[in-house]
């Protein structure tokens, strides 16, 4: 038992509440088990129970074992002076508190413990995959609306934040968060440094030649070298050496990440779009604003990279094949992780619904993401046609599946609330 798994019991009342007493013999009736709260303070808010037909109206605090509340120290805290009941699933210790106790372990459905002790224990690409049938897949269709709109709301969350920090300047924390995802998982942070390792006015002022800026990130990622005899990398660095010195530029340390990667990923590639872009792209937001179409958008993300790169993929290092670059996928994966979740964000912080159905209606015309998971997921007969749909499925893995959050997913909970008997051992 966790106090995760019984904090589900109690807040949906899966057990018997016939005959059900206090550990000291008295007659106990939930009347309301209270509002759950996920802030500081007990557990359940605003509860009621009768306690020998006695109205009590307050707290409840639960706890795994009785003793639990000493151990977390709530004698000494002001926040739990109105509790009315401790709600435990083992009273393994009598701490004379000054309100009563409930036990519940012999109260619950063991056929619903074991089922949650399974999807917890079992090592598959999502818990419930043996357990999945067709029936629920109307579920899932009622629950993935919802995974998209937290998936996006974290999001937004998060570009919000950093736009205190911008002193809610929309233009540079939206280059701030493209740089990030163009750097994707393994280099998203260095990408992320890079970009505000440089004054944003300086970048402003470099905006008309693109070489120039080329110069600048590449210079402050740490990637040219004196070494580098070709033509393309020696002017580069003797552009950087002039631009820092004018800027008073200060070179960050960071860490490049080129291991297991597709060498399209490589982060001097990505550099080299993030400098191309920004040249292009004079006011990314007010662009994305105006018209946030899905052509329209593919037309502004499209940049062709120095001729440099069709041969390389590092600087020094020539391939014997051209490299082609993917228009279509690199532009979908700026519009589904970077573009739209700042519309969704700036219609959140604007309270412009417009925005954020214009930023779903976006996922609904771009084609699904093929990954491992998606993969996972269509393996199970969970079709996708959509990035909306893929986006769903990402969301379910990340934040239900991976950590087995299987009583706060609506499949989950499901599965387990269906194996619930009712018939349980009286409480006495």
């Amino acid at each position: 038992m966790d106090e995760y798994l019984l904090h589900f019991i109690w807040g949906n009342r899966y057990y018997n509440c016939q005959n059900l007493k206090t550990v000291d013999g008295q007659i106990l009736e939930i009347v309301h088990q209270g509002t759950h709260n996920f802030n500081q303070g007990p557990d359940f808010l605003h509860g009621r129970i009768k306690i020998d037909n006695t109205l009590m109206v307050g707290h409840i605090e639960l706890h795994v074992q009785s003793s639990d509340w000493l151990l977390h120290g709530h004698q000494t805290d002001p926040h739990y002076k109105n509790i009315i009941l401790h709600v435990v699933w083992n009273h393994n210790k009598e701490i004379n508190l000054p309100f009563p106790t409930v036990e519940l372990k012999n109260c619950v459905a063991k056929l619903s413990l074991s089922q949650y002790k399974h999807l917890r224990s079992i090592s598959q690409f999502i818990p419930c995959e043996k357990l999945i049938q067709t029936d629920r897949f109307k579920l899932w269709q009622e629950f993935y609306n919802d995974l998209v709109n937290q998936r996006l709301h974290q999001r937004a969350e998060h570009i919000l934040s950093g736009l205190l920090f911008k002193k809610g300047n929309w233009e540079q924390q939206a280059w701030l968060h493209i740089a990030t995802f163009l750097g994707g998982k393994q280099n998203g942070e260095a990408m992320e440094m890079l970009f505000s390792s440089i004054p944003f006015e300086t970048l402003k002022r470099l905006r008309g030649n693109l070489f120039h800026l080329e110069a600048v990130f590449f210079g402050q990622s740490g990637l040219l070298h004196p070494d580098l005899h070709e033509e393309y990398p020696t002017e580069l660095l003797k552009t950087y050496i002039f631009l820092k010195h004018k800027f008073k530029l200060v070179q960050p340390h960071l860490q490049w990440m080129f291991f297991r990667m597709r060498p399209v990923n490589f982060p001097t590639l990505r550099i080299a779009q993030l400098a191309a872009l920004f040249a292009k792209i004079p006011n990314v937001m007010s662009a994305f604003l105006t018209d946030s179409s899905q052509d329209t958008i593919e037309t502004m993300l499209h940049v062709d990279l120095n001729s440099y790169w069709k041969n390389h993929y590092r600087f020094g290092k020539q391939t014997s094949f051209q490299i082609k670059h993917s228009r279509k996928f690199a532009t979908d994966y700026l519009i589904i992780n970077a573009l739209v979740p700042l519309l969704y964000a700036y219609g959140t912080y604007h309270q412009i619904d417009d925005f954020k159905n214009k930023a779903i209606s976006l996922l609904k015309e771009i084609k699904p993401e093929n990954n491992l998971i998606t993969k996972g997921f269509h393996s199970l007969n969970f079709l996708h046609s959509n990035s909306m749909d893929s986006q769903a499925l990402l969301q379910l893995y990340a934040a239900y599946c991976k950590p087995k959050k299987c009583l706060m997913c609506a499949l989950g909970k499901q599965i387990i609330t269906s194996e619930i008997n009712m018939a349980t051992p009286n409480c006495s």
